[in-house]
């Protein structure tokens, strides 16, 4: 058997919340910054973010 277990998805989420928190709060060099932001999950909820934002701002 093996001993790997999967981690809920939920858990992967934190993880990117907490990278987004070190993103916001400048603990990150900009190298780093750069490298994560060019990380495609990142990027892909970076991308959905923004579409909601701008129906947000639609809705006036």
């Amino acid at each position: 058997m093996g001993c790997s277990i999967q981690k809920p998805k939920q858990n992967q989420r934190n993880h990117l919340d907490q990278i987004e928190r070190l993103i916001q709060s400048d603990c990150l060099s900009n190298e780093s910054k750069f490298m994560i932001n060019n990380n495609p999950i990142i990027k892909r909820r970076n991308c959905s973010k923004e579409k909601k934002n701008l129906q947000g701002s639609l809705q006036i």
